[in-house]
């Protein structure tokens, strides 16, 4: 079949048509292609999308002489997908037609199913990221939880390579039953949060930091000549002073810290690392007396 002119018009989203509907001239169209002869063009992505008078007047129509085309609805069943225009070069061409039309609305069908299952396999697998990020992270305080620190933590080891030091931290929230007991789960909640943000301001962006479970945590960060175990303490005791003098709570929030220096390799190092922090953390907290009363001056 040869046509001096064809065009290509699709819809956004196909239309279901049932008999009698008449196609409103509210829809736009995008216009996909044109052809001159043997020639074939794809018309730019930002020209595209037109409006219904655009259809039969674009700037791809040869302006000295009158065109008169033929316009092919392209149809599967009750759905339509576009229309070609074309104009014919002699008689012969409406032999070929019905044909070619059919030929052209199951390539045009095709190529939106492919699009859609494009969208779809797309939309799945931010959906699976998405699933997978929230796996790794504790709801209440949005840190990563346990198996999201070592994961973390090991592509840490990872990126800072063999024979890196690190400031290994266990930490936990002192007191979280009575403060359960006495005041309700919510200020218990409010608590661990209130720890997480504390281990985030001593700790920075830089560490990987966790909830282990319950009211304990973790910290890891590479050695810095600048940083030092005590210098973490003093932090974490001046962001839980400041927040008990500013904070409107009946009862005192404190936070214990057990913090070692150590090579890691692999997560077995890590793991051993995180034990002897708690080991710290339990010698100092056998030193503390339970007592979550704010002393009234």
């Amino acid at each position: 079949m040869r046509a001096d002119l064809a065009f290509l018009y699709t819809f956004p989203e196909p239309v279901k048509h049932r008999q009698n509907d008449i196609l409103g001239d509210d829809i736009s169209w995008c216009f996909r292609s044109y052809s001159y002869g043997e020639k074939t063009y794809t018309v730019a992505e930002e020209e595209q999308y037109i409006s219904y008078t655009e259809v039969f007047k674009n700037k791809y129509l040869c302006a000295d002489r009158q065109h008169c085309f033929i316009a092919a609805d392209l149809f599967i069943t009750d759905t339509q997908y576009g229309m070609m225009l074309f104009e014919p070069n002699s008689t012969e061409f409406f032999h070929e037609l019905e044909l070619v039309t059919y030929i052209i609305s199951s390539a045009v069908r095709t190529i939106d199913i492919l699009d859609k299952q494009e969208r779809l396999q797309q939309k799945l697998k931010m959906a699976n990221l998405a699933l997978e990020k929230e796996s790794h992270i504790d709801e209440l305080t949005g840190l990563y939880n346990r198996r999201g620190f070592y994961m973390a933590a090991e592509k840490l080891i990872d990126r800072c390579g063999a024979g890196t030091q690190y400031f290994i931290c266990y930490a936990d929230l002192d007191n979280l039953k009575l403060i359960n007991d006495n005041y309700g789960h919510i200020e218990g909640d409010h608590s661990l949060k209130m720890t997480a943000e504390c281990l985030r301001s001593v700790f920075g962006e830089a560490a990987v930091i966790g909830r282990m479970g319950g009211d304990e945590f973790a910290a890891m960060l590479c050695d810095d000549a600048a940083l030092t175990a005590e210098g973490f303490i003093e932090s974490k005791d001046i962001f839980v002073e400041e927040y008990n003098l500013s904070g409107d709570k009946p009862y005192k929030f404190g936070v214990s810290m057990g913090i070692l220096n150590t090579r890691c390799e692999n997560g077995y190092d890590l793991k051993a690392a995180l034990d002897n922090a708690d080991d710290i953390l339990y010698l100092q907290k056998k030193k503390r007396k339970k007592d979550i009363s704010k002393k009234r001056g």
